[in-house]
């Protein structure tokens, strides 16, 4: 990665670059905090609300439906957890890098109900934090539109089945 970055800034040396986290998006890289690049998470955590039975996964898995919170890996995760999964980023926050989550939502299959309350306390540990995030996609399975959650209910907005809670989650918790 340093020397992609070092061929980029040799290039354009004000260019704005972002670092994607290891595992997938998930662990910081504190070892990359000096490159003057931003650094970029995901919001997936727990796997078990965000990746409820999906078809493209590497891996086989058996997991109950989904609750939040919920336990998971042993673990109560709720909002408190949610923080703490997230500590490794602020520590490369303190370390003067700005920090965003440019991937989070969960798939089509987890109820809307479920999501809602998960994601109104990962959006709110993101407000606090004063990270900007960003959904998977706009609209479809992990979107804001016409995502297809079980229980959801949509509003039409210019031509949009919009799901107006997690819009209205959204405009409260933005950065």
């Amino acid at each position: 990665m340093r020397r992609a970055i070092s061929a980029i800034r040799a290039i354009d040396p004000d260019r704005d670059l972002v670092l994607n986290g290891f595992n997938g998006g998930d662990e910081a890289i504190p070892e990359l905090a000096d490159t003057g690049a931003m650094h970029s998470g995901r919001g997936y955590a727990p796997f078990t609300i965000s990746h409820y039975k999906t078809e493209f996964l590497w891996f086989e898995y058996d997991w109950p439906e989904p609750a939040w919170p919920c336990i998971f890996e042993g673990r109560l995760w709720d909002r408190d957890m949610l923080k703490e999964n997230y500590r490794p980023w602020l520590e490369v926050e303190e370390m003067g890098v700005e920090i965003m989550m440019n991937e989070i939502g969960s798939y089509n299959k987890t109820p809307n109900d479920v999501v809602l309350r998960w994601i109104s306390d990962l959006l709110d540990v993101y407000r606090e934090f004063k990270w900007g995030y960003a959904l998977w996609n706009f609209k479809g399975p992990y979107g804001l539109v016409e995502h297809s959650k079980p229980g959801a209910r949509y509003e039409n907005i210019d031509g949009f089945n919009v799901d107006r809670v997690l819009l209205e989650l959204l405009q409260k918790n933005k950065v």
